[in-house]
């Protein structure tokens, strides 16, 4: 804010200009940051996963084998999703049915001190990182909270794309997802048809999800194959195939 904010632009200006192209994680960060430096050659560079191979049946599977509605959330509770997490937790906790799993390292005290471990969560803070796509695959959908509201400025909440994401996509599991509409994060998941999008806190639509499960099978397996399919964009050789791309062209 004030001097600072017009230091780090002057500093982002001069670093900039000693690259013939800057790298950016998201398309998101590219529309917030083109309009400020219009002169800089911003170029797209994702994380990358390796690639993996779904089984549809297994989703169905868990849809007949659990007594429960699994809801899985993976990451970091921060601000950037800490508003939409606990509507979302609040909204489900006296839902008999559901059960919440929070894969996350972030501290149990932490997690009390916004009450989020509600009589149906349930932390998991020792899950290790060649686990995660099993420990997904068990759930029934991905949460993936962002927004509404926060400390951070609207330019982050509308450029912000979470590393999880890409993880979800990679998944058997469908994602649901709350988040302002005018997020990038929004854009990408409506253009792909990948996941239940909510822009609002409405705790009747949401719940609709869950109590129209088996009714939308065609509709969930459609979801999923959209974001297996989005996955292949982040897989590493496609990636590191655009990169080598690049550099060669330009030098």
């Amino acid at each position: 804010k004030g001097l600072s904010k017009v230091i780090a632009r002057n500093m982002q200006r001069k670093i900039f200009s000693y690259s013939p192209f800057v790298y950016l994680v998201s398309k998101g960060m590219l529309q917030e940051l083109s309009t400020l430096y219009p002169n800089v050659n911003f170029r797209i560079l994702t994380h990358s996963l390796p690639k993996l191979q779904n089984n549809l049946n297994s989703y169905q599977a868990n849809l007949i084998k659990n007594n429960k509605i699994i809801l899985t959330f993976l990451g970091n509770v921060n601000n950037s999703n800490l508003d939409s997490l606990k509507y979302l937790i609040n909204t489900l906790e006296k839902e008999k049915n559901i059960l919440i799993y929070l894969i996350t390292k972030t501290s149990r005290k932490n997690l009390i001190k916004n009450d989020l471990l509600k009589t149906n969560v349930i932390l998991k803070n020792n899950v290790e990182d060649k686990d995660v796509i099993n420990e997904l695959n068990k759930s029934n959908f991905l949460l993936l909270p962002h927004g509404l509201n926060g400390p951070l400025s609207k330019e982050e909440y509308r450029s912000v794309f979470p590393t999880k994401t890409m993880h979800y996509l990679q998944s058997i599991a469908p994602i649901l997802s709350l988040l302002p509409s005018d997020s990038y994060l929004h854009k990408f998941l409506t253009d792909n048809q990948c996941a239940f999008c909510f822009t609002e806190k409405n705790k009747e639509e949401i719940i609709s999800v869950f109590d129209n499960l088996q009714h939308n099978k065609q509709l969930i397996n459609k979801t999923i194959k959209n974001a297996n399919k989005v996955a292949g964009k982040f897989s590493a050789n496609n990636v590191l195939f655009r990169i080598r791309k690049e550099i060669l062209n330009k030098f």
